[in-house]
């Protein structure tokens, strides 16, 4: 009961300290919940596709390795030989909504396919060269789980929280890559970061309740 206490009580302080990420995330989030209702999955992503450039592809597929596993890998690496002491935090955040994701994709949401799949027939499509097309185990994006994942814990440990808005805007840009590159349907992307922001900030105010619970707790 003492840690649910503490624990609501760290949750609020978090969300406040970090007003300006998780605002800027719920702008963002609610955003793309209106195109979600407003507008057929195959036509926001002819319409996200159909935005392509050379330059544009470029930057798709730099931005998309910004939620690849190895890329987190690395950055968490360096979070942890900068401060040790969060090598749990990191590893939890990192890996806990990424592994819930894989699960999702495997077990209730096996048989979503991916637009390379679905939407095969469409000519207009944009394909960017050396782009390995997936096909199945669309819902949700793994790509975009990791990024807000990695952003979110990022944001969180950041010493500048007025700057908490360019974490969420480079978080969303790897979900839209996906989109951008046939990789996913923009309810991949929508799923994938609200669980990886809700299991980032849970994970987090957790430790910071558990903590602070053993303090204020007498042997």
């Amino acid at each position: 009961m003492q840690l649910a206490k503490v624990y609501f009580q760290q949750l609020c302080k978090l969300i406040l300290h970090n007003k300006n990420f998780y605002m800027s995330f719920v702008v963002l989030w609610f955003l793309g919940l209106y195109f979600q209702l407003t507008t057929p999955q195959f036509q926001l992503s002819i319409f996200v596709n159909s935005l392509n450039s050379p330059l544009a592809d470029s930057m798709m597929i730099y931005t998309t390795y910004a939620g690849d596993g190895l890329f987190l890998l690395f950055i968490g690496l360096v979070l942890v030989a900068f401060n040790r002491s969060l090598w749990l935090v990191t590893l939890l955040s990192l890996s806990v909504p990424s592994l819930i994701t894989q699960l999702l994709k495997r077990t209730i949401f096996e048989d979503s396919h991916r637009p390379a799949l679905l939407m095969a027939q469409i000519p207009e499509l944009h394909y960017v060269e050396g782009v390995l097309m997936n096909q199945y185990n669309s819902f949700p994006s793994g790509h975009t789980t990791a990024a807000f994942s990695l952003y979110t814990l990022l944001a969180l440990l950041s010493i500048s929280k007025k700057n908490g808005w360019f974490w969420a805007v480079i978080a969303a840009a790897v979900g839209l890559s996906r989109v951008y590159l046939l990789q996913h349907f923009w309810a991949d992307i929508m799923a994938g970061s609200i669980l990886a922001v809700c299991v980032v900030t849970f994970i987090y105010t957790f430790f910071a309740a558990k903590l602070r619970v053993d303090e204020i707790t007498p042997e």
